[in-house]
């Protein structure tokens, strides 16, 4: 089973989120191939159809994350950063 059938991903249609859940999982519920699935998770289908077109968005939890895009934060005195991401106080 490769890596990008363990991952979850979010199914959207322009704005709009249609289900979530592993490549086998979105297969079943939308009635797509998964060869499809698959091209519709390339980073450069995603930008393409983000406007109006449908394309998978990987969800990453806080383990899965590697905290690239970051955002300088302060709370109650305290300087930090947060990931854009995840969320997580850095």
């Amino acid at each position: 089973m490769s890596k990008k059938a363990n991952e979850v991903y979010a199914l959207y249609k322009g704005d709009n989120w249609i289900c979530d859940g592993t490549l086998e999982e979105i297969a079943e519920y939308t009635e797509k191939e998964l060869k499809r699935l698959k091209y519709l998770s390339c980073p450069s289908v995603r930008q393409r159809n983000s406007k109006a077109g449908q394309y998978l968005e990987p969800i990453k939890n806080e383990s899965q994350c590697d905290h690239i895009a970051v955002s300088p934060i302060e709370f109650a005195g305290v300087r930090g950063a947060v990931c854009d991401d995840c969320g997580k106080w850095l």
